[in-house]
């Protein structure tokens, strides 16, 4: 499974790659200051309105989904000014000596840019879902390990910075349903339901 997922990521990269050749270098970097603005909205209402000061799942799980959808929303954004604005504006500005040099050198950013957008992915995760020192998958990745190392970093910044000031506390889904089921008994039988649970352990 890992390393499908790096195949994912590998060819997540080499589109990047050729992105980045075709655009060059000048509309990679009017792309990444309109993904400035894109990226910083979603980090900060996600952080602001959808931190759980619990670990719920439903929580969770509609965290990630907000997070998918704010990408998606902002991916078009950045999809229509390029072809509508910065293309056109730039048809012409990088040609003759100019043309070989701005395409290597935008391969490189626009490799860089999709590189940091997955590290800022897996941050998200780690703060939203599931922390990534628990994820087999990951750990297994020989890219997402290395990325990790990095999402953690950013994630710890973000902490440091006061960004996030409400830990995410994550459970365990078996030992959540037995404490509703304590709860349950303790509604039927206020005394002595200690020692149900305890039968087995003696």
């Amino acid at each position: 499974m890992a390393e499908k997922f790096d195949l994912i990521v590998y060819l997540l990269l080499i589109g990047a790659a050729i992105g980045g050749w075709r655009k060059g270098l000048l509309r990679e970097v009017l792309i990444f200051i309109v993904w400035i603005p894109a990226v910083y909205a979603i980090v900060s209402i996600m952080i602001n309105n959808f931190t759980p000061t619990e670990g719920l799942d439903s929580q969770s799980q509609a965290s990630l989904k907000y997070i998918g959808m704010m990408f998606l929303g902002a991916s078009i954004v950045v999809v229509i000014a390029d072809y509508a604005f910065i293309k056109p504006t730039l048809r012409d500005v990088a040609d003759g000596s100019l043309l070989m040099a701005n395409k290597v050198a935008g391969l490189a950013f626009g490799t860089a840019r999709v590189f940091g957008l997955i590290i800022i992915g897996m941050a998200m995760f780690d703060i939203y879902a599931r922390p990534l020192d628990d994820v087999k998958i990951v750990n297994d990745s020989a890219v997402l390990s290395t990325g990790k190392h990095m999402a953690k970093d950013f994630v710890a910044y973000l902490r440091d910075n006061n960004y996030i000031t409400n830990e995410v506390t994550m459970y365990d889904y078996a030992e959540e349903q037995e404490r509703k089921i304590r709860e349950q008994y303790d509604d039927i039988m206020p005394t002595g339901n200690a020692g149900i649970f305890n039968l087995g352990k003696h």
